[in-house]
């Protein structure tokens, strides 16, 4: 199915920012101050090029970067400010998907009929959420989550890639390996086999790859050829699921459920889980590209990178 995906890196970075814009172009360090959680929980792309990484120890963090604005998180005013935004990206598609702060797919059947095409409808939830929250988007269009993500991690804020059907094996086929969903050691090995890119990935036979990785080494040549059978579980599902885990959670608490989705913490660069669904033979003939265009109201947005990584537990973890 079409899957947009809509994308706000460092999102608890952004927020701070969008409230206070003297931080703007500045290092920025969002970290607890307790000695038991003494991390970096979000970091700047200023700070970043100093070396601090989500989740390094804050006096670490400090000492590569001592002129960093350092911030204690507000997790209450991230989690309401992301529901602001799930709540106007309901307004276009009943199917929202939030899967991290900052980051939500949105189901596109139908929507079509209501815009222009494609990419005006890509334009439509990049003013959704500028509306909501102040923050522009990147924006990707394609078959599948996967797919999605990927187009709008390599997109710009305000920028709307759209991915044709038939055509994600060779949008995927130059970006690097690291942005698939498999652990660290995985990783590693690909890098000692030579396997930098998603094409040089999916150029191996599937029984190789398998034979090298296990069931995981499937998954990820399936993912390098664009196919992601994950499928979208929308808001309503997920407070339906907090709802049976949790008996005194109600369906009038799903906005908690909501600010209870964060990112799981595997490593410092912004995914998503994600999957794909198998395209077939009759898309063999589609030449048509991937093609990226950048909002015109966009102005300074790019210092902005990965969004928070911290794992919660479930709905006893919220702050």
């Amino acid at each position: 199915m079409r899957v947009a995906c809509v994308w706000l890196p460092h999102f608890p970075i952004a927020i701070e920012r969008r409230n206070s814009p003297a931080l703007n172009r500045r290092a920025v360090i969002i970290g607890e101050t307790a000695e038991q959680r003494s991390a970096v929980l979000d970091c700047s792309a200023e700070a970043e090029g100093q070396g601090v990484r989500v989740g390094m120890p804050l006096r670490q963090a400090l000492s590569l970067c001592p002129s960093a604005s350092f911030l204690p998180p507000d997790l209450p005013r991230y989690g309401d400010s992301f529901d602001q935004i799930l709540r106007a990206l309901e307004t276009m598609s009943p199917l929202v998907d939030p899967v991290a702060l900052g980051c939500a797919f949105i189901g596109l059947g139908g929507l079509n009929g209501h815009h222009r095409d494609e990419m005006a409808l890509g334009d439509a939830l990049a003013q959704a959420v500028r509306q909501a929250s102040g923050l522009m988007p990147s924006v990707g269009l394609a078959e599948g989550k996967f797919t999605a993500q990927v187009a709008a991690t390599v997109s710009a804020p305000g920028e709307v890639c759209l991915v044709p059907k038939g055509q994600e094996k060779k949008f995927l086929a130059p970006i690097d390996v690291s942005l698939l969903l498999c652990s660290r050691d995985t990783l590693r090995r690909l890098g000692l086999l030579g396997l930098r890119t998603m094409g040089d990935l999916a150029s191996l036979p599937a029984g190789a790859v398998q034979a090298q990785f296990g069931s995981e080494g499937r998954r990820i040549w399936e993912l390098a050829h664009g196919v992601d059978r994950e499928p979208l579980r929308p808001l309503h599902v997920l407070a339906m699921d907090l709802q049976a885990q949790e008996g005194d959670w109600t369906a009038n608490h799903s906005g908690a459920a909501r600010t209870s989705l964060r990112p799981q913490p595997a490593r410092d660069w912004p995914r998503c889980p994600l999957r794909n669904e198998p395209q077939g033979p009759e898309n063999a003939d589609n030449t048509e590209a991937a093609t990226c265009r950048r909002h015109p109201s966009v102005t300074s947005l790019r210092g902005i990178g990965t969004w928070l990584e911290r794992e919660v537990g479930g709905p006893e973890s919220l702050p």
